[in-house]
């Protein structure tokens, strides 16, 4: 049950449209967690809680590229 990047973006701009134009206050926060190799869960809570598991591959690691070497 992967859930693409854009589903998520999509949400968050609904809530963050919905909180804006909210006459009070309103809270949002996101949650970013490792699950498994090559997936990962973002929470978002904003008066309810909206879990996506969403499909990771880690670009760096796999180029073989270390955390300051790109500036050679």
């Amino acid at each position: 049950m992967a859930t693409t990047h854009e589903v998520v973006l999509a949400r968050m701009e609904e809530l963050y449209r919905m909180l804006f134009s909210h006459s009070g206050y309103g809270e949002m926060a996101v949650e970013i967690r490792y699950l498994r190799k090559n997936e990962k869960e973002v929470l978002i809570r904003c008066g309810r809680q909206y879990r996506y598991v969403v499909p990771f591959q880690c670009e760096k690691l796999e180029a073989g590229v270390a955390g300051g070497d790109a500036a050679e």
